[in-house]
């Protein structure tokens, strides 16, 4: 599924830098979903990208995670279920990471979002859920997957505080609680032994 999710989002959004319609049409623009009920924007804005290395960051990021998580899924979940529970987990963390700058900016005709950051984010702390103390590369320097957590969302929430970029830091933050509330509820026992893994190392 991690395949077909990188080649679906990579061919809109390439699609989408020749032609703006396709990203004007398929953005996060909560004007619009406040004021036409577009809610599918909440959805489709994770599919258009607003350059190359916009999107390549993220498919990157969706191919190093993906299939780790997705096997997670099949070995704690029903076979059956496993693929559309993964699914469900990247549009999930797509909508939660955007509703922070929707209840922000609903009533802001200028502002518009585009990218699976979100989704993205809610994979890396699904991985780290489950391996807290596996090293993340990150700029080639490894740390654990646990420390990595905790300075990414103060830097998230620092940035998004400071707001002196484009970046959505918010549905960094929003989208990354999304994957592990989403999948605490789906596999309850992934809460307990990354609490018995910090228990070990304290101990």
């Amino acid at each position: 599924m991690t395949l077909i999710l990188i080649i679906f989002i990579s061919l809109i959004s390439i699609a989408g830098f020749s032609n703006r319609e396709i990203i004007d049409k398929l953005m996060h623009y909560p004007y619009l979903e406040f004021k036409n009920k577009e809610w599918f924007r909440l959805v489709s804005g994770g599919f258009v990208h607003a350059d190359w290395a916009h999107l390549l960051i993220n498919m990157f990021v969706l191919y190093s995670f993906g299939d780790t998580i997705e096997k997670i899924y099949q070995i704690n979940l029903n076979s059956a279920f496993s693929n559309l529970a993964y699914i469900l987990l990247f549009l999930f963390c797509i909508v939660v990471g955007n509703l922070p700058s929707y209840f922000k900016n609903k009533l802001n005709p200028y502002y518009s979002g585009v990218g699976a950051s979100g989704a993205t984010s809610g994979l890396v702390f699904v991985f780290i859920l489950f391996n807290p103390f596996q090293k993340i590369y990150v700029f080639f320097f490894p740390m654990p997957g646990i420390v990595f957590a905790i300075l990414y969302l103060i830097y998230s929430n620092y940035a998004a505080r400071q707001q002196k970029d484009n970046i959505g830091h918010d549905a960094h933050i929003a989208g990354a609680i999304a994957g592990l509330v989403y999948t605490i509820i789906l596999i309850p026992e992934s809460l307990q032994m990354f609490l018995q893994e910090i228990r070990y190392l304290l101990h």
